[in-house]
């Protein structure tokens, strides 16, 4: 709901939301907006909402390139099934996608505004980023986090007392690769947030490793290491990435 404010939504998706109430806000589970109010935005996904009357959106709303469940004016917009994928773990909204090996693409593949600038994340079920044109809805990570067993300390001579807020004690760590299936080359790409040393390893099925793709000091970001299976036969491989004694897999499938 928006009262007396302009907010401006770019990339989002609204779902799951319930508005069972008699009253008048039984409208617009999704994005209510009245009494002055007004929202905008563009590459969002309003749909799958429950209400009485209009159950995804009422009041002012002007979007673009979005995808909602009942009628939205504006440019680029649809009145369609978002066609999420739900057999996931962690319920995320995921969509349709051939490429990451659904039957079907979502009509929000590929339909978001051209001009925008592709994101991080992705809606794919493998995780893998958008190219060419950003995809509507909420883009995810596929994470692996853990809690690092971390002191806090101080020295005379420098510091005293190093803030527990500083330290990152949260690692986070996201890989996959592109193309996958891949004919000999593929980028992997990894991002993490905080600074560590780094293996990353190419093995096979049998876990011997055929190639040691990084080893090193590595800054936090995004980063991204070229592959070639030129040598390999076809097949699945499997590349693995050590963080500061953080351990993350991703699976890639050689034709040649």
């Amino acid at each position: 709901m928006t009262l007396s404010c302009t907010p401006i939504v770019t990339n989002n998706t609204i779902a799951n939301n319930h508005s069972t109430s008699s009253s008048t806000t039984a409208s617009g589970a999704g994005i209510c907006a009245y009494s002055g109010s007004s929202c905008t935005g563009k590459n969002n996904i309003v749909h799958t909402n429950y209400a009485t009357n209009n159950p995804d959106f009422t009041g002012n709303l002007s979007f673009t390139y979005s995808l909602a469940g009942q009628y939205l004016s504006g440019i680029g917009n649809v009145v369609n099934n978002p066609q999420y994928v739900h057999n996931i773990p962690d319920s995320y909204f995921n969509l349709c996608q051939t490429a990451s090996g659904q039957a079907t693409n979502s009509p929000c593949v590929d339909a978001g505004d051209p001009s925008s600038t592709l994101i991080e994340g992705s809606t794919r079920t493998d995780f893998i980023f958008d190219t060419g044109v950003v995809d509507m809805g909420f883009h995810w990570f596929e994470p692996l986090s853990g809690f690092a067993d971390l002191d806090i300390w101080f020295t005379e001579e420098e510091l005293s007392e190093l803030t527990a807020a500083l330290i990152p004690t949260e690692m986070v760590i996201t890989i996959s690769n592109y193309p996958n299936p891949f004919n000999v080359n593929t980028t992997i790409n990894l991002k993490i947030n905080r600074p560590e040393e780094m293996e990353l390893v190419v093995t096979d099925v049998s876990g011997r490793i055929v190639d040691t793709i990084y080893q090193g000091y590595i800054q936090s970001g995004i980063h991204q290491f070229h592959f070639s299976g030129e040598n390999l036969s076809s097949g699945v491989y499997f590349y693995q990435a050590n963080v500061g004694g953080y351990n993350v897999t991703g699976k890639a499938l050689l034709i040649k």
